[in-house]
């Protein structure tokens, strides 16, 4: 069983603009998603929501 289907944060094929419209339709702060990197291959990328503008 692979990661993509136990957990609700892992999102395997999606690009930075697909995380961040997901993460803008929860909208709300903390919520997190961690997807493949397009640039590194074997490499994972994390994206959070928050309202601080410097996060």
């Amino acid at each position: 069983m692979g990661l993509e289907t136990v957990s609700l944060w892992y999102y395997k094929d999606i690009t930075r603009q697909q995380a961040e419209a997901i993460l803008l339709e929860e909208n709300r702060e903390g919520c997190f998603l961690v997807r493949d990197s397009v640039s590194k291959k074997n490499t994972y990328t994390l994206s959070v929501t928050s309202k601080d503008p410097d996060a």
